[in-house]
């Protein structure tokens, strides 16, 4: 049973307070000590011996009692919460959780302190007056009670040591038990174990045998397919490593190529997405004669094919038609189509790289040697042309052992390229090469009849091994016959377009359209574009117009080509009279747009051309909606605008043949088209256009280098950065604000334009800019001295420096700026360097020297040019 001890108190008495009015509990006992504390500080001084000191012993003993038995009480009640709580989870729980001797024990030290409790409580129970007169008997009792208690304790750990000693005895013997018969079934089953291996020892020899031979038979053919399968891994392996090896040396090769500098210049190209060539059944007679020539391999035929003629005549319509049928023989190695309009289809220096890329493309044979010599010089490309022509064309071409008969290589329009001097030393080059050459190499190549082409063909160099065909001598029955046809199967298109009743036109119509279209194309072409186009849909009316009497005025061989552009545009004048209501501004804004398309050294599409001219999105092809007879204009808006002929070019630019003063180019054209440049350069250009923030990066470093290009420098930037100097060179010296445009530029643009160029990879064409720059500027009345000191620096400069600049954008405002000696560059750009000052070691002026070139040759004649710009005709070095 669990035992419950509390101490009993005697009832407690009331005092009242009289100061307060408030009746309290007041235990006797502490009443009577208070008495006694009292009494004790009242006897002291009366000077009876011993009275106070046995009062206070009195007091302390009580006081002794009174604690010792508190603590007896308190010790009995943690006892007895000790020992019931065993107890009592014993008794809810199952008997089996308590030892039954424990459990005794308990019991038993239960009863023992039931005992001494009930001698506590009696102790506590006695009246108050006997615990103070008795307190020496109470402190006796007292001890008896602690002593008794200790006794009871020591009894219980007495049992509980021996009970637990026995169990350890009786768990040893226990143990031993357990080991003895544990040994003996380890014994029999030993025994069992010997007799079953010794009973099964030859049946498992049997199975051991066996199994070594199956195990034999699985290795054997585990290792026949291991082996299989590591020779098929192998094969596999050598396959796809050649792959690799092949796809990295067509990766190497790619981009060997890539490093050619080339023009969209070949017959297909985009640039003449527009071209097409010869009307069927017409130029039989031309186009037999060029393939007769192109199968005969003879070695007597002449290896160059001249075709000749006057602009218009349609030679790079019979050029495009050659091409195309030799690329579906496979038998085009190349095709240049050089053009005035474009800078790079006009440009010599790129006619060989682009003739070799296309070379390697059309042969692999010819490709890897190609390759070789783009290995031994990456940089051969932009080595001079006549180094050119010998590592890419003529050692290449030499090595090779063709087998598929003549290859055919087309250049079209070689009186285009610029400058025309260039014309000439491909001829020179040509005619050195071609008779080494062992394969039957055919070269077709047309042109006007410009004096330096002819007498170059006429020379004794070029005679044996050139074949001339001039188109302009055929029999002009023969040409208008093709005209004829030409323009009777399109006029029937036409009518059939817009549901007009036939015969359309009639043959008198068809007749004197054949009489004005003479032996020229382009005539016929243009004519047909005119009729066929136009807002209102009405052939007719076109057709009554280009047939009206006394508009040709001239009397050179292209008056009809004349009259018939005079024709076109002031039909588009008085249309634009017509539109709207403001004529005079339509009339300005079409001869704004007209004169840049003519004048642009490269074409734009639409959006950069106007924001080249500040004008509003849509506004150009509004301005020129009524020429598409003589303008070609994409229906793709990133597609440039073109000029449909370079005669119309030849007409506009030349007073004699462009008799209407509103239509013909006028001096101060350039000038605006420079102000428009040089002001979309101030405003456009700044360091570090691409934001790497790091002008120590090469341009081949530079992450994304070409699509960030394209975001930094929109193409009318990029046209006014290369072509400015052009414009500013054909206009006059007297415009003001042209002036001041030039002083500002020179003074706070002039590093980061060479900036530019190096990204846009024109800085060659820099030099060109600042020469034609400072030499209109030279032309101006009163010349700015540190405008002019500004170009000089700045020339020689990117002369000195032209190689780190090239191939990295913020070498000007790195080492080129900072090495340069002091001059007016220098310190008017000090707050542009990207690095500190250099101190020592600058050299303190320029140097005499310009410009030094390896040629790698040994130099046996030099000529020199009093002008700069004039050259030999035999191209002497």
């Amino acid at each position: 049973m669990p035992w419950n001890f509390t101490s009993s108190r005697s009832s407690s008495s009331s005092k009242i307070n009289r100061d307060s009015k408030e009746i309290t509990e007041v235990d006797p006992l502490a009443a009577i000590k208070a008495i006694l504390t009292v009494a004790k500080s009242g006897v002291t001084g009366l000077g009876v011996p011993g009275l106070e000191a046995a009062i206070g012993d009195l007091l302390s003993n009580v006081k002794d009692n009174d604690d010792d038995l508190r603590s007896l009480v308190e010790t009995l009640m943690q006892f007895n919460h000790t020992i019931a709580t065993p107890l009592q989870a014993a008794r809810l729980g199952a008997p089996r959780d308590m030892h039954p001797d424990l459990r005794q024990r308990l019991e038993e030290l239960g009863r023992d302190l039931e005992s001494l409790c009930t001698d506590a409580e009696n102790l506590l129970s006695r009246p108050r007056y006997k615990k103070l007169f008795m307190n020496q008997e109470g402190a006796g009792v007292l001890s008896r009670l602690n002593q008794k208690l200790h006794n009871v304790i020591q009894n219980f750990q007495l049992k509980g040591s021996i009970v637990i000693e026995l169990e350890i005895h009786q768990g040893f013997a226990k143990t031993d038990l357990g080991i003895s018969e544990t040994k003996l079934v380890v014994q029999e089953t030993r025994d069992l174990l010997s007799a079953t291996i010794s009973a099964g020892a030859n049946q498992l020899g049997v199975l051991m045998a066996d199994a070594q031979n199956d195990t034999r038979k699985e290795l054997d053919r585990v290792a026949t397919l291991t082996i299989s399968a590591t020779e098929r891994a192998t094969q596999h392996f050598s396959q796809g490593l050649a792959q690799v090896s092949d796809e990295l040396s067509r990766t190497e090769t790619a981009a060997l190529l890539q490093l050619l500098p080339r023009a969209q210049a070949r017959y297909n190209s985009h640039s003449r997405n527009d071209a097409r060539g010869c009307f069927e059944g017409t130029r039989q007679n031309t186009l037999k004669a060029i393939y007769d020539w192109i199968g005969d391999e003879s070695s007597f035929i002449p290896p160059i094919f001249w075709l000749c003629g006057l602009a218009g005549i349609g030679k790079s319509t019979i050029a495009h038609t050659i091409a195309e049928e030799a690329d579906l023989q496979n038998k085009l190695g190349a095709s240049f189509f050089f053009s005035r309009y474009e800078t790079d289809r006009r440009n010599p220096m790129l006619l060989y790289p682009s003739i070799a890329y296309q070379l390697a493309v059309f042969n692999s044979d010819l490709k890897r040697i190609i390759i070789r010599s783009l290995e031994r010089d990456p940089d051969i490309g932009l080595a001079r042309m006549e180094t050119q022509f010998k590592k890419l064309l003529a050692e290449p071409l030499t090595e090779w052992k063709s087998v598929n008969g003549a290859v055919l290589i087309v250049i079209d329009a070689l009186d285009e390229c610029s400058p025309e001097s260039s014309a000439e030393e491909i001829l020179v080059q040509l005619a050195g090469e071609v008779r080494k050459i062992p394969v039957p190499l055919k070269i077709l190549i047309t042109s006007r009849p410009e004096l330096h082409i002819r007498e170059k063909f006429r020379s004794s160099i070029l005679r044996n091994l050139s074949h001339s065909y001039a188109l302009h001598d055929i029999e002009d029955s023969v040409v208008q016959a093709d005209i004829e046809l030409f323009l009777r199967r399109r006029l029937n298109n036409i009518a059939e377009a817009h549901g007009i009743p036939t015969p359309w036109p009639t043959e008198l119509e068809i007749r004197r359209l054949v009489e004005r279209s003479g032996s020229l194309f382009i005539f016929a072409s243009t004519a047909i574009k005119f009729i066929e186009s136009g807002k209102r849909r009405d052939p007719q009316s076109r057709l009554t117009l280009l047939l009206k009497e006394g508009m040709s005025k001239g009397t050179t061989k292209y008056k009809e080509v004349d009259t018939l552009y005079t024709q076109v545009l002031q039909y588009a004048l008085l249309q634009e009279v017509d539109d709207e209501e403001g004529s005079d501004e339509m009339q300005h804004l079409f001869r704004v747009v007209l004169e840049t398309i003519v004048l642009l050294q490269d074409p734009l599409p639409s959006g950069p051309l106007e924001l080249l001219l500040s004008l509003e999105p849509g506004v150009v092809r509004v301005a020129i909606r009524h020429l598409h007879s003589i303008i070609i204009v994409p229906d793709d808006l990133g597609d440039a605008i073109r000029l449909s002929h370079p005669s119309f070019y030849d007409y506009l630019n030349n007073p004699e043949r462009c008799l209407d003063s509103r239509l013909s180019i006028q001096p101060e054209s350039h000038a605006r088209l420079a102000k428009s440049c040089l002001n979309a350069m101030l405003n456009l250009l700044h360091k570090d256009p691409l934001g790497t923030g790091n002008p120590w990066l090469s341009n081949a470093e530079i992450p994304d280098l070409h699509s960030r290009l394209r975001r930094a420098v929109s193409p009318h930037l990029g046209y006014c950065c290369e072509h400015f100097a052009s414009h500013l060179l054909r206009a006059g010296c007297d415009d003001k604000e042209l002036i001041e445009l030039v002083n500002v530029f020179c003074n706070t643009k002039l590093l980061v334009w060479v900036e530019s160029l190096s990204l846009l990879g024109k800085v060659d064409s820099g030099v060109t800019s600042l020469r034609a720059v400072e030499d209109w500027y030279k032309r101006v009345s009163v010349p700015n001295r540190q405008t002019l000191d500004l170009l000089k620096d700045i020339q020689r400069v990117v002369l000195q420096f032209g190689y780190g600049i090239k191939k990295s954008s913020g070498h000007i405002l790195t080492t080129a700026l900072l090495f340069a000696p002091p001059c007016g560059l220098t310190s008017q750009y000090a707050s542009s360097a990207a690095v500190d000052c250099v101190l020592l070691g600058k050299p303190s002026s320029w140097e005499e020297t310009v410009l030094s070139i390896s040629t790698g040759n040994r130099i046996i004649c030099v000529a020199y040019s009093l002008d700069g710009a004039s050259r030999k005709s035999d191209l002497t070095l």
